[in-house]
């Protein structure tokens, strides 16, 4: 079966409707299998220049490998199937970026643009999935979770692909502007840091800076360590 919610905000009403749904299922006895994804959909209108896309492409372009070992609760390694329904992205963004066939400088609007990453993706099995977007549910969905029944593992992943669309869309909006605070440079150097060359443990601390305050980054890193 799949449990499938409306859509849902960051409010104690929504939180607290998780852990119903998720005590529900608990005390029905129900588990999840090795086949089970844990898909969120993050709304795609919070995105709204091609910059912020970009920025997003880039972000998941550099830490997928990360992204994943950080998808999931302590201690669970990724499902059985992972690679064929929640297959790597990175690889077909990069390669169309190098070799022009998305241009990141061009004048084309974005739903051209969104248009042709979606034809690079190819078919919704992609751990980022981008099909959604103009068409229908207008989301951006994150395929790589497993399935859970644990409500807090819902609530920090939800978090975590949240952040990840939300500073896509504020590194695009403080680009735009002449001058930028310090917050501001701490988070366009963040940005650059993250496209470098650099050990992978490394590149996560630079990712969850980029994404959380220090109270909330625990939480992935011991994740990360347990991949």
């Amino acid at each position: 079966m799949e449990v499938v919610s409306p859509i849902l905000s960051d409010c104690k009403e929504d939180v607290e409707d998780i852990y119903a749904v998720c005590k529900t299922l608990q005390k029905c006895g129900q588990s999840v299998s090795q086949n089970c994804g844990g898909h969120i959909h993050i709304g795609a209108a919070y995105l709204t220049s091609k910059e912020a896309y970009i920025n997003l492409f880039e972000i998941w372009g550099n830490a997928e490998k990360i992204i994943c070992k950080i998808s999931n609760e302590k201690d669970t390694i990724p499902r059985m199937g992972i690679q064929e329904f929640a297959s790597p992205i990175s690889h077909k963004l990069n390669d169309a970026i190098q070799g022009d066939t998305v241009n990141l400088e061009s004048e084309e609007d974005l739903e051209q643009f969104i248009s042709k990453v979606q034809g690079i993706q190819g078919d919704r099995y992609s751990g980022l999935n981008l099909l959604n977007i103009n068409n229908g549910k207008n989301t951006i969905e994150f395929r790589i979770p497993n399935g859970t029944i644990n409500p807090d593992t819902w609530i920090e992943n939800a978090r975590l692909f949240g952040r990840i669309v939300q500073i896509s869309q504020k590194l695009a909006e403080i680009e735009k502007q002449s001058g930028q605070s310090k917050e501001d440079e701490v988070l366009l150097d963040l940005k650059d840091h993250l496209k470098e060359e650099i050990p992978e443990q490394e590149k996560m601390e630079v990712l969850l800076k980029l994404l959380f305050t220090e109270e909330e980054r625990q939480v992935y890193r011991e994740r990360y360590s347990s991949s």
